[in-house]
């Protein structure tokens, strides 16, 4: 089933005499596995695209279908629900919660999205172990390095094996190897569940990971373009 389509999706930001459109006539098709790049400069309509595609934003035109779900046709409460099993988030910060530790921030969104609590924590717990924290399961995000967050947050956005990941500018505050480290990661760990993920970037060392690139500006997609890269296994540094 198709993770994500955008069928015309046109949004508006601001009220009255501030009303503007940020978002126009966009149409999206993400397919099961797919590595997506949204990537445009700032104000382009990123994280206004992103924010609509996961049901949390309601655009003005348009329609959005999450795995064979039309949002619009949802109440809340089912978007919600549709939401939690069928996508996973990883944010330009990391969006732990302060008081858990890593196990328990991960363990937490596969309870959410309905995993049973015994399968929930061993997931957890081997999620960490791929994303290399598993020795850190009992800490909190405070005691853990910008990179060891986000790869935290990558465990947390695939411990319940959703449809589609969202990505919001995921490596824009790492560094050199942390940063490809953390891209590779996700690209890896979402192949092998078959996950497809839309990533908004203006970070070129995701363009390895990709099948798609597509460039926005002013609200407005370009034409997709295929592009052909190395494997993140054959790329060099």
């Amino acid at each position: 089933m198709t993770p994500l389509s955008l069928d015309r999706i046109s949004q508006d930001r601001g009220v009255g005499r501030r009303r503007h459109r940020v978002l126009h006539d966009v149409s999206l098709t993400i397919a099961p596995g797919e590595f997506v790049l949204l990537e445009g400069p700032s104000g382009a309509g990123k994280s206004t695209l992103l924010g609509v595609a996961a049901g949390m934003l309601t655009p003005a035109e348009g329609s959005v279908t999450l795995v064979g779900m039309e949002l619009g046709r949802l109440s809340p409460a089912a978007r919600r629900r549709q939401r939690a099993r069928t996508l996973g988030f990883v944010f330009q910060r990391s969006n732990l919660v302060s008081g858990l530790t890593a196990l328990d921030n991960v363990r937490l969104m596969a309870e959410i999205a309905g995993v049973p609590s015994p399968e929930a924590k061993r997931r957890a717990r081997d999620l960490l172990e791929r994303v290399g924290l598993g020795s850190l399961g009992s800490r909190l995000p405070h005691e853990l390095s910008g990179g060891e967050e986000q790869r935290l947050a990558i465990a947390r956005a695939l411990v319940h094996r959703p449809a589609l990941v969202l990505a919001d500018e995921p490596t824009s505050s790492l560094d050199g190897q942390i940063g490809r480290t953390v891209a590779e990661l996700l690209a890896t760990l979402a192949r092998e569940h078959d996950t497809a993920v839309l990533v908004s970037t203006y970070d070129p060392r995701l363009a390895p990971y990709a099948q798609r690139r597509i460039a926005i500006l002013d609200g407005r997609l370009t034409a997709p373009s295929a592009i052909a890269h190395p494997s993140p296994t054959e790329s060099k540094e």
